[in-house]
């Protein structure tokens, strides 16, 4: 989705992370949080909306906000536009959690593994359709997807560090 030329690509970047956190705003408050230059500001945002992961809102004078000059362009973002998903793969079982991009849980479900749960092949296909299940419980499909993040169990010690003995205890 944001395989811009890479100069672009920082700009593009830095322009969403502001959108994500931010409510209805104006391109000068997307420059002054960015120190993007207006014309780099302009083209980042025109980029997004074009992607579809952001909208343009009525001006700043059609509500009110802006009485002189040019009326300030106002943005959001869509949160609706794509999906995340976060995937606890523990060792008996799948939670799988889709949210939109304002991080409002759309689906989540738990999936209790049986008892092949060690196969790599029984577990990579538990871990696709589990995906596949909880995205269709948000009505949503894969193509909407735009990240995806699978925590999984490892043995650490009390520094966090895993042992090199994939066998070993290691807990402190």
């Amino acid at each position: 989705m944001l395989n811009a030329v890479p100069e672009s690509r920082a700009s593009l970047h830095a322009m969403l992370d502001f959108a994500w956190d931010a409510e209805a705003f104006v391109s000068t408050d997307a420059m002054e949080a960015t120190g993007l230059t207006r014309s780099t500001a302009i083209a980042a945002l025109d980029e997004l909306i074009n992607f579809g992961l952001l909208r343009e809102l009525p001006n700043a004078r059609a509500v009110g906000q802006y009485s002189k000059g040019r009326p300030a362009r106002r943005f959001e973002l869509r949160p609706e536009a794509a999906v995340v998903i976060g995937m606890d793969a523990g060792r008996s079982h799948l939670t799988t959690t889709v949210a939109d991009l304002r991080g409002k849980v759309l689906a989540q479900e738990i999936v209790e593994l049986g008892a092949q749960k060690e196969d790599p092949q029984v577990r990579r296909a538990a871990v696709v359709a589990a995906i596949d299940s909880a995205l269709l419980a948000a009505g949503r499909s894969r193509t909407e997807v735009l990240a995806a993040c699978i925590g999984v169990p490892a043995p650490v010690d009390s520094r966090g560090r895993s042992p090199s003995n994939a066998t070993a205890s290691g807990a402190e």
